[in-house]
Order: structure tokens, then C-alpha cells, then sequence
């Protein structure tokens, strides 16, 4: 049996089981973030895409870590939209934060937007994900990378909740696989030692 509050993982509802889902995601991913970005650098960005911000608590990092660059934010859940509009809301006022409702699967920006897009603990729910990844490859600049990220890689274990929640695991060697396919150029991945954790960057 699923919680309540983990069954908004997907897709955080605006009731008090999605707003919990979205105050755990901030509190829980601060880690798995860090980690993860210390596997890029962020010198001289100007624009960051962040795909399913959840909370908000990435997008709030980024402007931190790259206080030069634009950041902005898409996400499908209209609750996650309106955390995310309120942790950030002073980089919304003063225009370093612009936050979408959307999907990677249609992704509304122009090709070579960005110098870095990231996703976290996101594309477990992505029901086409090569087309996604295509669409991510398009937005990035020559030269500009994609920084993907999961707390866990294998279904083993997983298995109640990835019927629950429909999801996808993704090993190492899938996330290299995946990012080859959608045309990226130099591709690496990353596992944490004794951790279930993964990321992988795609250079374009």
C-alpha cells in the first residue's frame, strides 16, 4: 500500500498530500542536487532550463550557483507551479526566474536556448522519453550539456511503486544509451558509491 503523500509524486496535486510531496521533494533532494551539479560547471551560463522543478527547491539553487544566468522552469502540475512561484518569487520580481506549465515532450522554447538543462528525479514519468530527450537536445546551445538525475536505478525493490505511479528505472548504462540516441556528442555517467543514485551528462 502506496501513502497518500507518495502517491503525488507524479503529479503533486492542490490538496495537502501534493503540498507534502512538494515541502519533501525540497527537503529531501538537497543531496542528490549537489551531488549531481558537481558533476557540470556553470561558469559563464546565461540560461538554465530546469524540467519538473517540483517545489522549486533546484530552481532556487541555480540562481544561487549561477546568480548571471536566467533560470527557468517547467513543470506539468499546476501545484508545483504555484511552490515553485513562491520560493523563487524574488528572482521572478527581478526577472532571473521564468516558470512554465508544461512537458518535455513538448517543450515550448526555441532551439539553442540553453547553455545547461537539467532534470531531477523526473524522467521515471516521461512515457516517451527519446522523443523528450530529442526535444532537450534541440534546446541547447552548441556546447551546452544536459544533466539528468535519479535517487534510484533499478526496479528491484521498486516494484509497488513503479506499478503504482507507472514508472521507469533507468540504469547507467540506459541513461548513456539514451542520451547517444538523442545525438548528444560526449556523453558520461555517474553512480554514487554505495548509493543507489545516478546522473548522467550529455554534451551537445
Amino acid at each position: 500500500m502506496i501513502d497518500p503523500v507518495t502517491m503525488n509524486a507524479r503529479n503533486p496535486r492542490n490538496n495537502e498530500y501534493g503540498n507534502a510531496m512538494l515541502e519533501r521533494m525540497n527537503a529531501h533532494h538537497q543531496s542528490l542536487h549537489s551531488w549531481a551539479l558537481e558533476h557540470i560547471s556553470l561558469a559563464g551560463v546565461t540560461a538554465i532550463l530546469d524540467i519538473g522543478y517540483g517545489g522549486g527547491q533546484n530552481i532556487l539553487n541555480l540562481t544561487r550557483l549561477a546568480p548571471e544566468a536566467k533560470v527557468y522552469g517547467i513543470d506539468y502540475s499546476e501545484a508545483s507551479y504555484k511552490k515553485c512561484s513562491e520560493l523563487n518569487q524574488s528572482g521572478i520580481e527581478n526577472g532571473t526566474v521564468s516558470l512554465s506549465i508544461g512537458s518535455a515532450d513538448a517543450l515550448p522554447y526555441e532551439h539553442d536556448s540553453f547553455d545547461v538543462v537539467t532534470a531531477f528525479e523526473t524522467i521515471y514519468y516521461w512515457p516517451n522519453i527519446e522523443k523528450c530527450f530529442r526535444n532537450i537536445f534541440d534546446t541547447l546551445k552548441e556546447g551546452g550539456c544536459f544533466l539528468v538525475c535519479n535517487e534510484d536505478s533499478s526496479l528491484a525493490g521498486n516494484e509497488a511503486l513503479a506499478e503504482a505511479l507507472d514508472m521507469t528505472f533507468y540504469s547507467t548504462e540506459d541513461l548513456e544509451k539514451l542520451l547517444h540516441q538523442a545525438g548528444f556528442s560526449s556523453v558520461c555517467a555517474y553512480a554514487m558509491e554505495n548509493s543507489s543514485w545516478v546522473c548522467a551528462v550529455g554534451k551537445k
